[in-house]
């Protein structure tokens, strides 16, 4: 039987714990083992602390990366290619 779709959920909290909140929200594929493991993710906050950019797994082989603002708006996938497996991100200036 094919493993269901899971939702990956990002959100920001405050170092003492307070004001947690959702940032986005989307669905991925089933988990899957790649040669690194278990749906590894990754998230890397801009320089100047407004966007996030993680990587999400659609299914199969591939990951693609997303970069959100942190109050939820400007979701865009920048990747798009076929059995990419994109993640470890960073920041340039």
């Amino acid at each position: 039987a094919d493993a269901p779709p899971l939702t990956l959920a990002v959100g920001v909290v405050r170092a003492d714990g307070s004001a947690s909140r959702l940032v986005v929200s989307m669905s991925t594929g089933p988990v899957v083992t790649s040669s690194i493991g278990r749906n590894y993710l990754s998230l890397a906050w801009s320089p100047d602390g407004s966007r996030l950019a993680f990587n999400v797994m659609p299914g199969g082989a591939s990951s693609h990366i997303y970069v959100v603002d942190i109050d939820g708006t400007g979701l865009m996938q920048l990747t798009t290619r076929p059995d990419a497996y994109d993640h470890s991100l960073t920041w340039v200036r």
